[in-house]
């Protein structure tokens, strides 16, 4: 990921994230409504991350079982 922005943006942009911070109230109530979401999203990068390794397993796994695949087309798993 990159992000091209210029330093005058940049001041910008934390001046904004500064004022909304600024401007909330009662965190910890926020907090504690958010939690059960964030352990879902948690939950969910986790359940992604384990399918990506699984897939990559998997195509390790055909790649060692063809005789005829080259190194090169196995390391672009």
């Amino acid at each position: 990921m990159s992000i091209s922005l210029t330093p005058e943006q940049i001041r910008d942009l934390a001046r904004q994230i500064n004022e909304a911070i600024s401007g909330l109230t009662d965190i910890e109530a926020i907090l504690e409504a958010t939690r059960a979401d964030l352990a879902r999203a948690r939950d969910l990068e986790r359940r992604a991350n384990t399918a990506k390794l699984d897939v990559t397993l998997l195509s390790l796994h055909r790649c060692a079982m063809l005789d005829t695949v080259t190194v090169e087309q196995c390391s672009a798993v």
